[in-house]
């Protein structure tokens, strides 16, 4: 399951307040196409009310996080952190 550090859920929680989101909203992660000639599919985040039927939910420090089945399995071992300026970065977990 997908580990979120606690530098990542300030992070997400400051961006949520900054839109002025309740709480209770989490940040979902799912497949979008990009605007490469290939269309390959990379992951983005958006803020929801509630998670999708079959999504799996993390939490850490009260920020849930809402991953899309189809990204799920490349997620499993990773971690959702924060690198330089306080971006979020993905990054698969050594095993």
């Amino acid at each position: 399951m997908l580990q979120v550090t606690s530098s990542a859920a300030s992070t997400l929680a400051g961006a949520r307040a900054q839109q002025g989101l309740p709480d209770h909203f989490g940040v979902r992660i799912f497949a979008g196409a990009t605007a490469t000639p290939d269309m390959k599919s990379a992951f983005q985040f958006g803020f929801v009310e509630q998670p999708d039927t079959n999504d799996l939910v993390a939490e850490a420090e009260g920020t849930r996080v809402f991953v899309a089945p189809e990204v799920a399995p490349a997620l499993e071992s990773s971690v959702l952190d924060t690198g330089e300026a306080g971006r979020l970065i993905l990054t698969p977990q050594n095993r």
